[in-house]
């Protein structure tokens, strides 16, 4: 607008001021993050050749250096158009922060989309904000457009940081999800097995009523956990092949309804093993490895919130449901033999990097509709719960919290048990929430319904906040919030630092 040089060198001045500032701060609030937390997931780079990594390499300029000696000790002595020997200062703040090890150029034209996601440089060898370099007014414009781009970019991660801090200051950025029906979000949906829940009236109460494979009416314990940490809203299932990257990075369920910790629990469903889950989960690192290095999804890994639920159907369709198991051992002793499989899952997440791991216990199982209605007594106590289960289960959760008691001593790894029975006795037994039925599902007759059972013909309860139970064996969302309210102080403990 007609601007003399010195009004451009007092503008340039003031914005280059201003965005020092501005990354001054964004610095000082990651450093109050201990190891940034993964705060800082994206870098931007601006200016000339000290930042250059390789963009003038395509362009009509003969200031380059993609060629020898240049680039020596780069990795394979690559001249990769950075004018050093090796690496630039942008590199070494990129790995700090564990983003990525090399911040790549902008015009590269082989760049990927995950490179893209992790950011790249615009910088240009010979580039400058000088007036007194014969540059043009466009050249100006230019030049003042990107100081101010930089600027508004660095003033955003630093509101992104502020925001992200959350109540637990971005402590857990990433959950993992191991199990059974409890925490299954819809795996079942992509394996041959006829325990699925992914049709009405299932997902009733979800978002747009959608039967995600989800066996309630609508979210689960995990995902009002995994919204609480401020990670996602909903924790997506592994096996669903529509989730991009960052789905991924942020964490996912490879829970199967009608898995147990015994291997021929899931044999008796055919659902997806526990063994099998852990398997997905090395085959999942193997995906975010490629995706955004080893380095970074190590740093998730260890930062990460580790549920796993389970037991449930071991006791229920195994051990009561068929005869094998009870050939071999009584009750103490597939308890016992059930903690070893336990324990040695719990190794398999302890050698894949998991720091913090929640171990759910079981629910009070003689309470659950269709445990009641099986019962040989169902016709005499007028639907009470089987106390004979009730006193397995709680004999079971002690086994299992003095096991997690023993391991987490001498460790660094953060273990707790998370206890769903007594919230859940105390909803059935009338002690709280006001629920109006405990006994039986809100789905059919509610006696006996659960996943294919329980389907669009099936007639279902108008208002199922007044039940307890979904269907013969599953809370409703009601229910399941009401858990998770229950767990949270163990939650803030647990997995904020």
């Amino acid at each position: 607008m007609g601007t003399s040089p010195r009004t451009h060198a007092l503008t340039l001045s003031t914005l280059f001021f201003v965005l020092i500032v501005a990354i001054l701060i964004s610095i000082s609030q990651a450093r109050t993050l201990k190891s940034f937390n993964n705060s800082i997931s994206i870098i931007f780079v601006f200016g000339d050749s000290t930042v250059d990594p390789g963009n003038n390499n395509y362009i009509g300029t003969p200031f380059k250096s993609n060629f020898p000696p240049y680039g020596r000790d780069f990795v394979n002595h690559t001249p990769t158009g950075r004018f050093s020997n090796g690496r630039l200062v942008t590199d070494f703040i990129a790995s700090y922060l564990g983003v990525k090890d090399y911040v790549p150029p902008y015009l590269d034209p082989t760049l990927s989309i995950e490179e893209l996601m992790t950011g790249v440089s615009f910088a240009s060898a010979g580039s400058g904000v000088s007036t007194t370099m014969g540059t043009s007014p466009r050249t100006h414009a230019l030049t003042l457009s990107t100081l101010f781009f930089v600027l508004i970019v660095a003033i955003l991660i630093s509101i992104s940081q502020a925001r992200t801090l959350k109540s637990f200051n971005n402590s857990i950025s990433i959950i993992f999800v191991f199990g059974d029906s409890t925490v299954d979000p819809g795996n079942n949906n992509y394996i041959g097995t006829p325990f699925k829940s992914n049709f009405p009236p299932y997902g009733r109460d979800f978002v747009n009523h959608t039967p995600t494979g989800r066996f309630s009416n609508g979210r689960l314990v995990t995902d009002f956990i995994a919204s609480y940490l401020g990670v996602k809203d909903y924790v997506p299932p592994y096996l669903d092949p529509t989730l991009s990257i960052e789905e991924l990075m942020t964490g996912v369920s490879f829970a199967s309804a009608g898995s147990g910790f015994d291997p021929l629990t899931p044999m008796i469903s055919g659902v997806i093993p526990m063994s099998k889950q852990l398997e997905y989960f090395r085959e999942y690192k193997c995906k975010l490895e490629l995706a955004i290095g080893k380095r970074r999804t190590t740093m998730l890994i260890n930062k990460a919130a580790f549920i796993v639920s389970a037991g449930t159907n071991d006791f229920v369709v195994n051990y009561f449901g068929t005869p094998i198991r009870r050939q071999s051992y009584t009750v103490s002793g597939y308890q016992q033999f059930l903690m070893q499989l336990v324990r040695q899952f719990i190794q398999g997440l302890l050698n894949e990097g998991a720091q913090k791991i929640a171990m759910v216990g079981l629910p009070p199982m003689g309470c659950l509709p269709e445990v009641i209605t099986l019962s040989p007594d169902a016709i005499f106590h007028q639907r009470q719960c089987v106390q004979s289960l009730l006193s397995i289960a709680r004999d079971y959760n002690q086994i299992l919290r003095k096991n997690l008691k023993a391991m987490h001593s001498g460790s660094s790894t953060r273990f707790f048990y998370a206890d769903i029975y007594q919230p859940l006795s105390n909803m059935i037994q009338g002690h709280s929430s006001g629920f109006e039925e405990v006994s039986t599902g809100c789905c059919g007759s509610g006696y006996i319904e659960t996943s294919f059972m329980c389907n669009s013909e099936s007639a279902v309860c108008k208002d199922a906040s007044k039940y307890v139970f979904w269907d013969s064996i599953h809370p409703t969302e009601a229910a399941y919030y009401i858990l998770f309210e229950a767990l949270r102080p163990t939650i803030d403990i647990v997995f904020k630092e």
